[in-house]
């Protein structure tokens, strides 16, 4: 997270000063369609295993802590989605890389540090229970969000201005949600306890909020 700061602050917009921007077109819709697969699959793992099957509640759920199949397969998950969040960095590199430096907000640098914290926290210390809620929503953002961006990529033509609009509501409605949800897990005695809900709570939603293509 240290390196990560440091390069989309101080270290790549330095080594970009001098330097053209790179054409990363072929790289980026790769990355993409990665980000599509990983995300889709996580929301389907989602649904199909806990929620459909009311294995987990989708209000309120506690952490499971007997050594069965799906609560190991629940584990194995909750580490994909870490490492998820840590090739989500690379939405910011390109970025830089492409000296798009106005889209290297606040918001965004926060959002992505806030989100690798909050996924090493789950993965170490409650993976499972009913943050994996949070991550739900935010990985069916994430299959819809980056399906947009190939498109917008590979197909500009496809693109209406109408779907930006609603991609960016479905963002923020998704930020209620999840602030929503962790606020009531909170003050019910369920997880995240108070102190953390409150505090990462808004680092949960959908990243790149508001971004451009």
């Amino acid at each position: 997270m240290f390196i990560y700061h440091r390069f989309v602050k101080v270290w790549g917009p330095a080594f970009m000063k001098d330097r053209s921007p790179y054409d990363l077109k072929n790289i980026i819709v790769v990355y993409n369609c990665v980000q599509i697969i990983l995300c889709g699959y996580m929301t389907i793992q989602c649904i199909t295993w806990l929620y459909l099957p009311g294995y987990y509640s989708l209000w309120c759920q506690k952490i499971n802590y007997e050594d069965t199949e799906i609560e190991r397969r629940i584990i194995s998950r909750v580490w994909l989605y870490y490492f998820i969040k840590i090739v989500d960095l690379m939405d910011t590199v390109f970025f830089i890389l492409r000296k798009k430096f106005s889209q290297v907000t606040f918001l965004h640098v926060y959002h992505h540090l806030g989100m690798c914290l909050l996924a090493y926290i789950g993965t170490k210390y409650v993976p499972g229970g009913h943050g994996i809620m949070l991550g739900f929503i935010n990985s069916a953002v994430h299959t819809v969000m980056y399906t947009y961006y190939l498109i917008s990529i590979t197909r500009p033509q496809w693109v209406r201005l109408w779907w930006k609009k609603y991609i960016t509501q479905l963002q923020i409605v998704s930020i209620f949600i999840s602030f929503t949800i962790s606020r009531k897990t909170s003050t019910a005695g369920q997880w995240p306890p108070p102190k953390v809900s409150t505090t990462i709570g808004p680092a949960l939603p959908s990243s790149n909020v508001f971004r451009r293509s």
